[in-house]
């Protein structure tokens, strides 16, 4: 099993923004893998904690996390963000001139509040 850095066990799977995780993610945490300790009954991440050392993280968690410092100012690019009624795990270029940029803030439903730039370091959807 997999606990909290404070000996609380993990609840899997979970839902953050709309996307059910089986796993820890770094996700608007600075980096920092944690898991859900509680949610509502619609499975949304309720009670959060960092991930202790004997949690599991997978190449495609840290593929997926490794992307979030990407815009060209420095910003943090929030993953997944939704613009237009699509969910983006990564850059996009939509009505954006063929520039690709992400979300770096976002409103409690995930959509897009700001955003930037994209980086070199950042993948287009």
């Amino acid at each position: 099993s997999c606990s909290t850095i404070n000996g609380e066990v993990c609840k899997f799977p979970f839902i953050y923004l709309g996307v059910t995780y089986n796993e820890c993610i770094s996700i608007d945490n600075d980096g920092v893998f944690w898991c859900a300790l509680s949610f509502y009954d619609s499975e949304e991440a309720y009670l959060y904690d960092s991930c202790g050392n004997n949690c599991q993280i997978t190449s495609t968690t840290l593929k997926r996390n490794k992307h979030q410092s990407c815009t060209t100012n420095g910003e943090v690019c929030k993953f997944p963000f939704i613009y237009s009624d699509v969910t983006y795990n990564e850059c996009t270029s939509k009505e954006n001139a063929g520039v690709l940029w992400c979300a770096t803030s976002r409103y409690d439903t995930g959509e897009a509040l700001d955003y930037g730039a994209c980086g070199k370091s950042c993948r287009s959807q």
